[in-house]
């Protein structure tokens, strides 16, 4: 007990009046209970954070973890805000590797926690153009941390220099939905069946050879 404070509290509280004396003292030995219980409780919540009270309630604090981080993930589901889909595509100056290096460094950002995308051109064999207008198709998850309107910012800063990004047909950004997102998993895997899809297919699958690229990159299970 500290006997500075209990004079304190107590200098108004005269021995010769046990009725109020008691009460004072009781008031105060309620409170160091009280205290003494916060204080243990917040030690408590301490070492359950630091996984320090043993196997079953590191268990308890991982499936809590879980379980918040499920929350959260339907949540943003239900507000579309979960994926992103985006299309980048440079200016013609900017090289194939400066903008693979850009793409690569953009999908590992901590804003997001998976992705996958694919790298396409609009030339063709037969017009002897192959490598035209390359540009990527890139699916982001979000990283939940992060809120939609700070990762917008965040990928436009880091294309900025490659591209035009507030002009959407050149860098096109969508938030998605599951069902989206199911629909763009099979865009960049899957055949386009569009007119004229085949040809430049076909020229994309040339490209990517000839440049070492592979078909896709990154999560087929994002």
């Amino acid at each position: 007990m500290d006997s500075e404070l209990f004079k304190i509290f107590m200098s108004d509280k005269s021995p010769e009046e046990p009725g109020e004396y008691q009460k004072a003292l009781e008031i105060y030995l309620d409170a160091l209970a009280d205290w003494k219980k916060q204080k243990l409780k917040s030690v408590f919540n301490k070492s359950y954070q630091a996984e320090r009270l043993g196997e079953t309630w590191k268990g308890i604090k991982r499936h809590e973890e879980q379980l918040t981080a499920s929350i959260r993930e339907q949540k943003a589901q239900k507000h579309n805000n979960l994926y992103l889909w985006l299309t980048v595509s440079p200016k013609p100056s900017v090289t194939f590797e400066d903008f693979k290096g850009r793409v690569e460094k953009a999908v590992t950002r901590t804003m997001f926690s998976d992705y996958l995308y694919v790298y396409e051109q609009r030339g063709t064999e037969q017009e002897c153009n192959l490598g035209d207008g390359f540009h990527a198709h890139i699916l982001l998850k979000r990283n939940l941390d992060y809120k939609p309107c700070k990762v917008i910012t965040n990928i436009k800063n880091t294309f900025k220099d490659m591209t035009l990004v507030d002009n959407k047909e050149i860098f096109a950004w969508y938030w998605c939905s599951d069902e989206y997102k199911l629909d763009k998993v099979e865009y960049i895997t899957g055949l386009k069946t569009a007119e004229g899809k085949d040809e430049k297919q076909l020229g994309d699958k040339l490209w990517r050879k000839y440049n070492d690229l592979e078909t896709f990159y990154g999560n087929l299970e994002i």
